[in-house]
């Protein structure tokens, strides 16, 4: 039976008022037996300041003592575990030279389940939870004497190890205890448990040869049996708290937090982590979660073979579904486990769909006057909703510090190579549209103002009479070609054809003796517009446009212009 201390960092967990209370106070309150054997483990998780320590001095030598006098005669203090928001727990050695920890609470502790109660003896048995071998209070002062796992967490565990060694089998064998152990404390006789709280750092690793995991911390269990599933609400741990938990409790919500856990055994990482183990706050993992599904880009880095991380794919799929009703529990993750392949009723997003995503950074990007940004998408949706604010994002050294943002913290996996290409003669006013296509391909697309979204949008730059500046901008920084996207994939091939149409009118203009290819004369300007409306237009709009040049020259009043030699000759030509 157990309830162990969470080591959590700050805006890592939260806590709520509970119902059920352990009501002795006093002085020297006779502690609370447990049935349970005797032994010895715990947490030893980074740990944060301290609270407000006891001092007691029974000894000359006015010696430090945490534990109060109940405790005091018949433990040692060996040095502090960790504390947290609730308590700090201390490694302690009994007389008869055993270690447990014991955890002091820092006001008096509340639970929403009598863990005494026959109906829960199976839920919390030794094999499946942390034991707690007393319950008490002494000098105000509550405690619970725990077993101490020298192994510590799953969390402080899991940083020990290489991340990408071996992280699949050993994914495999924490999934296959954590099922059995949660399918143990959700089902005891009839009721219905739910832990609340399951995250690496509340499970404990008793033994590590063979591993044997054991749930912790039921601070926020509670039995659901007859009762309103709506009201029993509660706050976990955010970055591995299922949509909606903080509003109700349910069964199925501590197994998206299973899936949560074989993320960051698989990945080396918590979701919501990075690399250094930094999180993100817990407003914003709250906003992620109940916005937008889970992605698994991340395990396309993994060293593992197709159809395993297909599996992989399937399983976290399967677990991190935001409808619970649609969600994995102990049924699907059985059949999985015996090799069987469960249907899964949320889409397994795509690989080019991930790799194009990336994950959260936890460093935001900021656009002045618009907000922060932690994923690549939001940021694409915001410079495509306000693209005057991007655009003086991306000034000066802007555009380097969006790179490094894309590629070292959110990962994106694109290297961004036409930057390379044409990207040196590109202000903020081009990068912001290309980013903007970039990040939100589905996004309405501008530039300087203009729609470019679309082949419709072309033809009518091509075609407006105060366009001109931004026709001949889009050609002279080949802009065109890398605003590919879902509803531009013909881009490439239109501004291949533009080019390649000015490129023949140069030609010809020397040949004629005429040469427009330098400076902004109108007619440079002109044959650039009209050669966009060529390669965006469709064969009505080439032959229209061929047919209204084919009437112009041959109107009469144009007869007078035959002076000139070469005009002379393309009216003859536009005769035949």
């Amino acid at each position: 039976m157990a309830d162990e201390t969470r080591m959590d960092a700050p805006g890592s967990g939260r806590r709520a008022a509970p119902e059920t209370r352990l009501d002795r106070t006093g002085t020297s309150a006779p502690p609370t037996r447990l049935d349970h054997p005797g032994g010895a483990a715990h947490n030893e998780a980074a740990a944060r300041p301290p609270a407000p320590q006891t001092r007691i001095d029974p000894s000359p030598h006015d010696t430090f003592q945490p534990l109060p006098p109940a405790l005091a005669s018949r433990f040692t203090v060996q040095r502090k575990l960790g504390s947290g928001g609730e308590a700090t727990v201390w490694l302690c050695r009994a007389t008869n030279g055993h270690d447990f920890a014991i955890k002091l609470f820092h006001q008096v502790p509340r639970y929403r389940v009598d863990f005494e109660a026959p109906q829960y003896r199976d839920s919390f048995r030794a094999e499946h939870s942390v034991r707690v071998f007393e319950r008490g209070s002494d000098l105000d002062i509550h405690f619970e004497v725990m077993e101490y796992c020298r192994f510590g967490s799953l969390d402080s565990f899991l940083r020990q190890r290489d991340p990408h060694g071996g992280a699949a089998d050993l994914a495999v064998e924490v999934l296959r205890q954590l099922a059995t152990k949660l399918h143990a404390l959700q089902r005891p006789n009839g009721s219905t448990l739910v832990h609340g709280d399951v995250n690496p750092r509340n499970i404990l690793v008793r033994s590590d040869l063979p591993l044997e995991l054991v749930l912790a911390d039921f601070g926020l269990a509670v039995d659901l049996g007859g009762r309103s599933k709506i009201t029993n609400t509660g706050q976990g741990t955010a970055a591995y708290s299922a949509p909606g938990a903080p509003q109700r409790w349910r069964v199925e919500d501590d197994w998206w937090s299973v899936g949560m856990v074989l993320y960051r055994v698989l990945v080396g990482r918590g979701y919501f982590e990075d690399d250094a183990g930094r999180q993100l706050a817990d407003s914003t993992i709250d906003a992620e979660v109940n916005t937008r599904d889970i992605a698994l880009a991340a395990l396309d880095d993994l060293t593992l073979r197709p159809a395993m991380r297909s599996r992989w794919q399937r399983l976290l799929t399967g677990l991190l579904t935001r409808d619970p009703m649609q969600r994995w529990g102990f049924t699907e993750v059985e059949a999985w486990l015996a090799g069987k392949a469960p249907a899964v009723h949320r889409a397994a997003p795509s690989t080019e769909e991930s790799a194009g995503r990336g994950r959260r950074a936890l460093t935001p990007f900021a656009l002045p006057g618009v907000g922060t940004f932690h994923d690549s998408a939001s940021l694409g949706a915001a410079m495509a909703g306000y693209p005057e604010p991007a655009a003086r994002a991306l000034a000066g050294r802007g555009r380097a510090a969006l790179l490094n943002w894309l590629i070292d913290d959110v990962r994106t996996g694109d290297s961004y190579s036409e930057l390379k290409s044409y990207g040196d003669g590109w202000g903020p006013e081009e990068l912001a549209t290309y980013f903007t296509a970039k990040l939100a391909p589905t996004a309405a697309l501008t530039y300087r103002g203009r729609p470019v979204d679309t082949v419709a949008d072309l033809c009518g730059l091509a075609t407006a009479f105060d366009a001109a500046e931004v026709v001949t901008s889009l050609y002279d920084r080949q802009l065109v070609g890398s605003l590919s996207g879902p509803q531009r994939s013909n881009y490439p091939m239109i501004d291949a054809d533009w080019r390649d149409i000015v490129q023949h009118a140069d030609e010809l203009g020397q040949q004629y003796g005429f040469d427009i290819r330098f400076g902004r004369a109108p007619q440079r300007t002109h044959v650039i517009r009209y050669a966009l409306l060529l390669a965006a237009g469709d064969e009505a709009v080439t032959d229209s446009y061929v047919a209204g040049v084919r009437h112009r020259l041959a109107d009469p009043n144009m007869a007078s212009a035959e002076e000139v030699s070469w005009f002379a000759q393309l009216r003859q030509e536009a005769r035949l």
